[in-house]
């Protein structure tokens, strides 16, 4: 396996977190009241929007000239930070 072979599948797990996240999020709001679930929607949709562009990242990455590869995976490690807090607020309101 290539380094880039393995970074493509770390950035795909953290994605996979990151849906898992999202499905808990949506339990979460289900059981809620209906004010609450309007606001956790909002959220969700944050959450959706920022896991939809790491995987636009990731297919740019996977997409990527090794050459090329490195500013990649520097950009979406950026990214992904960005990513996480987005869920982190999302899951503490």
């Amino acid at each position: 396996m290539t380094d880039h072979d393995r970074y493509a599948a770390q950035l795909k797990s953290l994605i996979d977190d990151y849906n898992a996240r999202i499905a808990k999020f949506e339990e979460r709001m289900e059981s809620a009241s209906a004010q609450a679930r309007r606001d956790y929607a909002e959220r969700l949709d944050e959450m959706q929007r920022a896991r939809d562009a790491a995987e636009e990242e990731m297919q740019a990455f996977n997409d990527a000239a090794w050459a090329g590869a490195e500013e990649m995976r520097k950009g979406f490690k950026a990214a992904w930070s960005e990513i996480s807090k987005a869920a982190d607020r999302a899951m503490s309101r």
